[in-house]
């Protein structure tokens, strides 16, 4: 049974859980083989850490007020939420994978640049600059989606203040070792959502 959804079923909570261990799968994979080498310059500053401890706190905080404060629960059409959330879950992780797959041994989970590093443009890179970011924002969302609950949704504002701090970051770095052809490419892209942002 899932917090927040009251209609849930063994098979829809099934496929909730499904989706979110394939999500963290993927998640510790990249963090196991998806190091920068040690020959690159690290410009991480911290921004990793906030990064990952804010999906955290939003995830364990939505199911935390799901069970804490159910009358805050969404009360319309929750199997909508809840079927909504899933895709969107599923998106958010097919995004991260196309933007890992479009960069190949170039995608770090660590950030850092290499003299001989060129600006990506293909894939997911045409439209936005940190598909991976906005994939595992999408990601995030969707779990808050699927469980329905106000405060849940409320809780995105983290992992999204830790996600702009941490492309300032990199997209310094960015500009500091790739010069004109990424401040170029910044002028024809948004960050995380094509055409808006």
């Amino acid at each position: 049974m899932l917090p927040g959804w009251p209609g849930a079923t063994i098979v829809s909570a099934g496929v909730f859980w499904a989706v979110v261990a394939l999500w963290v799968g993927v998640e510790v994979w990249l963090d196991r083989h998806r190091r920068a080498p040690a020959t690159a310059i690290d410009g991480d500053r911290g921004s990793r850490r906030w990064l990952i401890l804010s999906v955290w706190a939003a995830v364990l905080g939505g199911f935390g007020v799901t069970v804490a404060a159910p009358g805050w629960a969404v009360a319309p059409v929750p199997d909508a939420w809840f079927v909504a959330g899933v895709a969107l879950m599923a998106a958010g992780i097919g995004v991260r994978l196309a933007a890992v797959a479009t960069l190949g041994h170039a995608f770090t989970v660590t950030l850092a640049t290499r003299a001989d590093q060129p600006v990506i443009a293909d894939g997911p890179y045409r439209f936005v600059r940190h598909p991976a970011y906005a994939g595992s924002l999408l990601t995030v969302l969707g779990l808050l989606v699927a469980l329905a609950h106000v405060v849940a949704l409320a809780l995105l504002v983290l992992p999204a203040l830790a996600t702009a701090h941490r492309i300032r970051v990199e997209e310094t770095l960015l500009l500091l070792g790739l010069g004109e052809p990424y401040r170029a490419y910044m002028r024809r892209t948004r960050r995380i959502i094509p055409f808006l942002l």
